[in-house]
């Protein structure tokens, strides 16, 4: 009889340690059981997105219909249909607390050129993208309308040329018959229309 009883009581013990370890939140994740965030994988590049990875649940950005990826900066595209030019993107972008994007580095432009490639779903939503670089105050002094340091650029050979006159303001291009003008820059009429923008908000 005594040895039934110890029987039993070994049996409740295991029991009990697999309610535990099986109980509410099991399986979720890190941190899901207590209410914490569940396993993430932080996207900072252009090459994680790709991927599909899941980013961090505690994003910086206003909400999901931003992107958050360089350095944890939020990005957001816009199709043309959106504004007539590149002045009416940047007031745009303003009026969001955010500006027309600035670029940083190769990594950053790859992400740019991602966002722009795939938030058009037709040729016609932006051959080119709007980015927040000109010179409309000082020609030949390109600047980033956010204020930030010029300590990167991809122009295409040859530009920008201030084609006929007052190209100031900058696009990349997004969706040439060569892909080998894509991603690269190219001075335009700031008044041109036909083009999607990113506004970008630096955290």
């Amino acid at each position: 009889m005594l040895a039934l009883k110890g029987l039993v009581l070994v049996l409740v013990i295991v029991a009990t340690s697999k309610a535990q370890v099986g109980g509410p939140g099991a399986g979720q994740g890190r941190g899901q059981g207590n209410g914490g965030p569940p396993d993430t994988i932080p996207c900072t590049n252009a090459a994680d997105k790709m991927q599909a990875c899941r980013c961090c649940m505690q994003s910086n950005c206003p909400d999901e219909s931003w992107e958050e990826g360089y350095n944890g900066n939020c990005y957001k595209f816009f199709p043309a249909s959106t504004v007539s030019d590149w002045n009416a993107a940047l007031a745009h972008c303003k009026s969001l607390d955010a500006d027309l994007v600035s670029i940083h580095s190769e990594e950053e432009n790859d992400m740019v050129f991602w966002l722009a490639r795939n938030g058009a779903t037709t040729v016609a939503d932006g051959p080119s993208v709007w980015i927040g670089f000109t010179d409309e105050t000082t020609e030949g002094n390109w600047v980033w309308t956010d204020g930030s340091p010029v300590d990167y650029t991809k122009w295409f050979g040859g530009e920008p040329n201030n084609f006929h006159g007052n190209q100031n303001c900058a696009e990349m291009r997004v969706f040439h018959w060569s892909d080998f003008y894509n991603s690269k820059w190219d001075d335009r009429w700031c008044t041109d229309g036909g083009r999607s923008f990113i506004c970008k908000i630096t955290n």
